[in-house]
């Protein structure tokens, strides 16, 4: 029974700490592409280059939220425009 609740124990802690992990994403990785956000990692690559009024990059603040909904999303990098 001891070893039971160690075991317990141990898989409640890495599944909490999964949960927190694999939802902090970093700060910008996405660019809004006709009407869609998408990581950068999987468009060519490009900067972020100075543009007035313009929004280069967003964070995704609800990782199970669609990517077309721009409630999941806040700007990152503002006055700069996203250059492929």
């Amino acid at each position: 029974m001891k070893n039971f609740k160690l075991l317990l124990g141990a898989a409640v802690l890495f599944a909490v700490g999964s949960a927190f992990t694999s939802s902090n994403k970093a700060a910008g990785e996405y660019v809004l592409i006709s009407g869609t956000y998408q990581l950068k990692s999987s468009r060519p690559a490009g900067n972020c280059e100075s543009m007035q009024s313009a929004t280069c990059d967003y964070t995704k603040i609800n990782p199970s939220g669609s990517n077309t909904d721009p409630s999941n999303f806040t700007p990152h990098t503002t006055n700069a425009s996203w250059v492929e």
